[in-house]
């Protein structure tokens, strides 16, 4: 099944700045399952993404988060080549959308038995369109 994450100005109200993470799960995993797990776990684990990086250019992570996150089994899956370190075991309380990622997934997967996911990245065939529409 095919899901869609909308990281950044989602409504548009500030600098509408905004990248959609596509990704991938078994059928199972519709959106109403994710979205049901996420809340659920957003309570259980204590992190709400929407209260880091909320800010413009707030781009730091709370470090108690990443603690919590190491205490749940946090491992993900690299969204590119340049994140693909293990950043959430260092001190570094900086963050990207790579990483905010893999937190919104991590919280919606956590405790879902056979949960996986798989990036899609999509290349324009035609680029360069639109750009008066904005």
């Amino acid at each position: 099944m095919l899901h869609k994450i909308t990281l950044g100005d989602w409504s548009d109200d500030g600098h509408g700045k905004t990248t959609d993470v596509l990704f991938t799960t078994p059928d199972e995993f519709t959106d109403e399952v994710l979205s049901v797990n996420y809340i659920k776990n957003v309570a259980k684990l204590g992190i709400d993404p929407t209260e880091f990086g909320a800010e413009y250019e707030d781009f730091t992570i709370p470090l108690e988060v990443k603690e919590t996150l190491r205490k749940f089994g946090f491992n993900p899956k690299p969204v590119s080549e340049w994140s693909n370190g293990k950043w959430w075991e260092d001190d570094n309380d900086w963050f990207d959308t790579a990483k905010m990622t893999q937190i919104v997934l991590f919280l919606m997967g956590y405790d879902l038995d056979g949960f996986d996911h798989e990036y899609i990245t999509l290349d324009a065939v035609v680029k360069d369109i639109g750009y008066g529409l904005f």
